[in-house]
């Protein structure tokens, strides 16, 4: 787990792949966002309550990557907060734990405006000082983006209401919602993989067919962005989906359709236990007589089965 998470980490906070990322996702690829806009933060959110001590009380999480984008307008700058999360499993509880990332962040940039408006005494009325806030003060917005590397569909729920238990709707059409903006690759339409003009691209597009070693093999083998692709990004490949692409370290980048070769008599295998597991479940042979046919024991059968994510 903790390889994935620093791989992915360490891909996606590069300036021109995180744009990538909003680019694709709020502007259907058009290159809005530019990379040397984009600033890094910390990545801490933290919560203090001042009537605990401070060992108990603080409340701190870890995003994964956090940058401040700068929109310069008529020589004048908006500032927006820009957010992923990297998953490399499926989180179930997805929706709270960004949410509460947001709402410590948006909480933080409260806490840094009153501390300068007290600092520099501009708090006036009982309603300023209540809040620490002037009237005319603004927080940034703060956008984030998860990005599923499982290679499974995002099974979890995307919405705070998805979590509840059933209820009366009367009382819950007051409840107000919260929705995770998610990058699911298995979701992604094969076409819409353009929209990326970064490796990231390539990246989604192998894992998105990495539970099929068969439509992969055909997948990477025709597509020509997969002639040529950086180094990191055939490592990091490797390491979400167990791949062993060979890497050309005598340059800076690998040709994966040359690389996937070794994998396509994997894909011939699971192919004719993907024929033999269809038909069992049809009933047309049994377990014992798919397993001699490849004169192997029902045991290893079984085993393989599970392997490539079938189960009888």
């Amino acid at each position: 787990m903790g390889n994935k998470d620093n791989a992915t980490k360490n891909f996606i906070e590069k300036n021109r792949i995180f744009a990538d990322v909003f680019n694709f996702f709020i502007y259907d690829g058009e290159q809005v966002i530019k990379p040397d806009t984009l600033q890094p933060l910390d990545t801490t959110e933290i919560i203090l309550n001042q009537k605990l001590p401070i060992n108990k009380n603080s409340l701190k999480k870890y995003r994964d990557i956090i940058k401040q984008w700068a929109i310069k307008r008529d020589d004048k700058a908006t500032y927006v907060l820009l957010a992923v999360e990297n998953q490399s499993d499926i989180n179930y509880a997805m929706p709270v734990r960004t949410m509460l990332y947001d709402a410590l962040r948006y909480s933080n940039q409260i806490e840094n405006i009153a501390n300068e408006n007290i600092k520099n005494k501009k708090l006036k009325s009982s309603n300023e000082f209540l809040s620490g806030l002037l009237k005319t003060d603004k927080i940034m917005p703060i956008m984030t983006v998860i990005i599923n590397f499982s290679g499974k569909i995002w099974n979890a729920p995307k919405t705070l209401k998805q979590m509840f238990h059933d209820f009366d709707k009367r009382f819950l059409k007051f409840i107000k919602d919260y929705e995770i903006n998610l990058i699911d690759p298995v979701a992604i339409g094969k076409d819409n993989f353009d929209k990326f003009i970064t490796e990231l691209r390539e990246v989604l597009l192998y894992i998105k067919y990495s539970k099929d070693k068969v439509n992969l093999y055909n997948v990477v083998k025709n597509d020509k962005g997969f002639e040529s692709v950086p180094n990191e990004a055939v490592s990091l490949i490797n390491t979400l989906t167990g791949s062993n692409l060979e890497i050309n370290e005598m340059k800076e980048e690998s040709n994966m359709c040359e690389a996937i070769e070794g994998i396509k008599e994997d894909g011939r295998k699971e192919g004719e236990f993907k024929a033999l597991f269809r038909l069992i479940e049809e009933g047309i042979i049994t377990i014992k007589q798919a397993a001699k046919s490849l004169k192997i024991s029902e045991k290893a059968f079984k085993k393989q089965l599970s392997e490539y994510g079938y189960i009888i």
